[in-house]
């Protein structure tokens, strides 16, 4: 067995069970709330891309922080809870090659899932009305 059946059974597991869409369900809500209270709380009423994305990443930050560590605990916390880690230990792989494709996994998954939040929150300030929108921007709050 290689690091890619590894990764591959890691990618299913995951995939199927409730866990994995359940986080993106919960983290949709974030970008939507944070959006509609930046819009809410802005003094001018007029808020523009600039200002709702900075303030917007930030506050998606200290969210997406907790995600990720939820995500994490739970792909290496599984084995145990579901009593499958005598299982895993018994096949023929490296401890190393396990830890390695679980730790490819959480990072695929927390990028689709911040990726996933940084959409919700572009579709939540359009539907907000936010003005101001240009290509360029999303180079300048990235920089």
């Amino acid at each position: 067995m290689n690091i890619f059946s590894v990764l591959h059974c890691e990618f299913r597991k995951i995939i199927r069970s409730n866990v994995f869409g359940l986080v993106f369900l919960v983290f949709a809500f974030g970008p939507i709330m944070m959006g509609v209270g930046t819009i809410l709380s802005s003094n001018t009423g007029d808020i523009n891309w600039q200002m709702y994305l900075t303030e917007l990443l930030s506050g998606l930050a200290a969210l997406g922080l907790i995600g990720y560590t939820f995500i994490s605990a739970w792909v290496f916390g599984r084995e145990f809870s579901d009593k499958t880690i005598k299982d895993l230990l018994a096949k023929p792989v490296s401890r190393s090659q396990i830890v390695m494709s679980k730790l490819l996994v959480i990072l695929a998954w927390d990028l689709l899932l911040a990726l996933f939040m940084f959409v919700v929150a572009l579709a939540a300030g359009g539907v907000l009305g936010v003005t101001g929108w240009s290509a360029a921007l999303i180079g300048d709050v990235f920089v």
